[in-house]
């Protein structure tokens, strides 16, 4: 590995721990993030020091939360995992999906406890209206993502397709 991958996937691993990711599936993302292409389960096994069996679990997790790939050569019976690029329409649908899920359990909860039930009451009400909160910004997350996004796009555009000195308001010499 080079100079910062390692503690960079050590990094990873912490904080994808503390938000509920398990760290075998963290590290094998941090190694498909840096990977510089598709790696099988072996290579992947012998990167990060696990099992292949324990790869072939997190791989397919992976996969399931839609940021990695599971490619087939043909030919080769290996499958290989590769990152994908931009999983983040995925994840966004995945998000709101459960939180969806969550907001009409809750909502349910407030039609079905009974009167009496006060604190439960309560309390579910009060979860559902955080839910029902974020359910209302969520749309204009994705729409404010997928603008900044094309913003950011079209300045590396404009600043890959101009001269250095005259983007920064000076004019280079010319021969």
């Amino acid at each position: 590995m080079r100079s910062g991958e390692r503690e960079f996937i050590e990094q990873l691993v912490t904080a994808a721990a503390e938000n509920g990711l398990p760290r075998t599936a963290a590290r094998l993302l941090g190694h498909l993030l840096l990977a510089e292409g598709p790696l099988s389960l072996d290579q992947l096994a012998e990167q990060t020091g696990m099992s292949k069996a324990s790869v072939s679990l997190n791989a397919r997790w992976l996969e399931q939360f839609g940021v990695v790939q599971r490619l087939a050569s043909v030919g080769d019976r290996r499958d290989y995992y590769r990152i994908i690029e931009e999983p983040w329409e995925w994840i966004f649908t995945l998000v709101e999906r459960r939180m969806k899920r969550m907001h009409g359990a809750l909502a349910a909860g407030c039609e079905l406890l009974p009167p009496e039930a006060e604190v439960g009451r309560r309390r579910v009400s009060a979860w559902r209206r955080f839910y029902a909160f974020f359910l209302d910004d969520l749309s204009r997350v994705w729409e404010r993502w997928q603008a900044y996004q094309a913003r950011e796009a079209g300045e590396a555009a404009t600043a890959a397709s101009t001269d250095p000195l005259e983007h920064e308001g000076r004019r280079a010499a010319r021969p």
